[in-house]
């Protein structure tokens, strides 16, 4: 067993499966939960990370009094309230099923929001790792050096 991960491409295989399934787990869980994670720069600065109803949303918030404490998180039985994001006042500069990415900047400051679907994560890094890990390593072979006489 120890010979099969003797290259790096198992190695970097492993390491990206794992990855995603832990995305597919947060994946699943998404529809049926909301978790979001916030980190403050300062006080009125800082990122937000939420997950819910399928998809990765990213809000990286300025100017906004919003985060009383360095380090919050918290979760709710409703995965559809990460729609709250979306008000009819807030603009879109991309938007398809798959990939959003908004920019508000009101009276309560400016939130820059980008959201993902965990399908265009997910699927790629598990192919990825069925590469890796599935293709034959290959041998290496020492090249004859000729010297001219």
């Amino acid at each position: 067993m120890g010979e099969f991960f003797r290259g790096w491409k198992r190695k970097i295989g492993v390491m990206t499966l794992a990855i995603a399934s832990t995305l597919a787990i947060a994946w699943c869980s998404s529809f049926y939960f909301l978790f979001w994670v916030q980190v403050a720069v300062s006080q009125s600065n800082g990122i937000q990370v939420v997950t819910g109803d399928g998809c990765l949303t990213v809000l990286v918030i300025h100017n906004a009094p919003m985060f009383n404490f360095f380090f919050d998180r918290g979760s709710s039985d409703n995965p559809k309230a990460i729609y709250k994001y979306e008000r009819p006042d807030y603009v879109w500069l991309l938007r398809s099923p798959h990939v959003r990415y908004g920019d508000d900047q009101g009276t309560k400051g400016r939130i820059i929001t980008v959201s993902v679907s965990f399908t265009l994560v997910v699927i790629p890094l598990t192919l990825l790792s069925a590469y890796l890990l599935l293709s034959k390593p290959r041998r290496l072979t020492q090249k004859k050096f000729t010297e001219p006489m």
